[in-house]
């Protein structure tokens, strides 16, 4: 075997070797995620809005990661607008989630990302427990991350036309355009003259 062959061979191995790497460190990253080795069970909740949710975004119990999102798409009923969420957590948290049990969409982080938030009110023990495949409720109080968001584009309206204005006032004091000739040029023919004047 000649030298180039050798050298051929090596690379090769190398390639070989590196594409091995990458897949493994996939499979860890994709396994620390969504713990492929742990048993899981499913949920679903209905939202009237995804709000930026994404399959594979995780889910979050009192605070602890537990799952992450399955499947996301539209309700049968084509008259409901709403978005059904599929979701899978622990097996063993099936204890804990009760009837007060609630869904919610939230934000981690200053990035942004959007996961699936399950609180349960704290004394719970009297309460039936949601068997898998059942849907959990979504919490219907104040929103205030959604508030939060209609107060920014509220506040970026009034910015535009803030500005708006602020240009419509400069056109006027520098004399541009018919308008404000009309109204500020006193050798205008019209300028001066109102309704009713002969």
């Amino acid at each position: 075997m000649n030298a180039s062959s050798e050298w051929r061979m090596i690379r090769i191995g190398l390639l070989v070797a590196m594409a091995l790497i990458v897949a493994a460190v996939a499979i860890v990253g994709i396994t620390s995620r969504q713990k492929l080795f742990e048993r899981k069970v499913e949920y679903y909740s209905v939202f009237p809005d995804a709000a930026g949710l994404k399959e594979g975004g995780g889910v979050w119990y009192q605070g602890v990661e537990v799952g992450f999102i399955s499947r996301i798409g539209f309700t049968r009923d084509e008259d409901n607008s709403g978005v059904i969420v599929h979701f899978k957590v622990a097996a063993d948290l099936v204890p804990r989630i009760r009837s007060s049990t609630r869904a919610t969409i939230r934000t981690l982080g200053l990035l942004g990302d959007k996961y699936l938030a399950l609180t349960t009110a704290a004394d719970t023990k009297n309460e039936p427990i949601i068997l898998p495949g059942n849907a959990i409720p979504i919490d219907r109080t104040l929103n205030l991350e959604a508030l939060g968001r209609g107060a920014q584009d509220l506040i970026g309206n009034t910015t535009e036309l803030s500005r708006n204005i602020n240009t419509l006032i400069q056109t006027f004091n520098t004399g541009k355009g018919a308008l404000p000739r009309l109204l500020n040029d006193p050798e205008h023919p019209y300028w001066g003259r109102y309704e009713g004047d002969e």
